[in-house]
């Protein structure tokens, strides 16, 4: 119903797949730009389930769950398993197009950084907030 509504938004192709292993070989092919991934079961806050990896991770696809309800269970689980995000449910279809776009985007952006650093420079690592430590001048 969710990927219904969701073509309805704009001129996109929805493909429902049965399980992760079919999403990871459709994402494989190089055709998917992003994989969503519904979660319909509830699930307790401290339940410990094998967390497959998200589908598309090794291909450079962006994959999104959704879940039932967030929680931070959901958004540890989603972190963990290699998820950009997490989202609810009941979400409106135009909402989560935008999310989608805004995160195709930055992956975009990322790649651009990347092609513009020579190899054999490698970026800094993001600087700490010097707030509440003591700083000399």
């Amino acid at each position: 119903m969710l990927a219904a509504r969701l073509a309805e938004q704009a001129a996109i192709a929805v493909t429902a797949v049965v399980n992760i292993d079919a999403a990871e070989q459709l994402c494989r092919t190089g055709q998917v730009a992003a994989c969503l991934v519904a979660y319909h079961e509830p699930m307790p806050d401290a339940l410990s389930a094998p967390q497959p990896a998200a589908p598309g991770q090794g291909c450079g696809v962006v994959s999104l769950l959704i879940v039932p309800a967030l929680t931070a269970y959901f958004r540890t689980y989603a972190r963990r398993a290699g998820y950009r995000a997490a989202v609810p449910m009941g979400i409106a279809p135009r909402l989560l197009y935008r999310r989608i776009g805004a995160m195709l985007q930055r992956g975009r952006a990322a790649d651009r950084r990347r092609r513009r650093l020579p190899a054999s420079l490698t970026p800094l690592p993001a600087r700490r907030p010097a707030i509440g430590r003591p700083t000399l001048h």
